[in-house]
């Protein structure tokens, strides 16, 4: 017989194979990742690499994000322009 603990760690070993295929919807977005999980074709930080790069806070999760009042707080400042154009598109998809 399989020790209890071993089949959860057979299954973690599999979580980034399984991650790169999987695909996330949300409701209440409450434990989605915004910029790690695949969602909407990919994960953000591939989608928005720029942006990603000037995020204050990588974990988050898409709730947490859209709580904010103003998103640009959620990024350090001043960006590039490339970036600031990648923040565009993500606001527009994100709302």
């Amino acid at each position: 017989m399989t020790p209890p603990g071993s089949f959860w760690r057979d299954v973690l070993k599999l979580q980034d194979t399984f991650s790169d295929i999987a695909c996330c919807h949300f409701g209440k977005g409450d434990t989605i990742s915004i910029w790690m999980d695949n969602f909407m074709d990919q994960p953000w930080s591939s989608r928005f690499e720029n942006l990603h790069s000037y995020a204050k806070v990588t974990n988050i999760s898409v709730q947490k994000a859209l709580q904010r009042v103003d998103l640009l707080e959620l990024f350090r400042l001043p960006m590039s322009k490339v970036a600031y154009s990648e923040f565009l598109d993500f606001k527009d998809v994100l709302l």
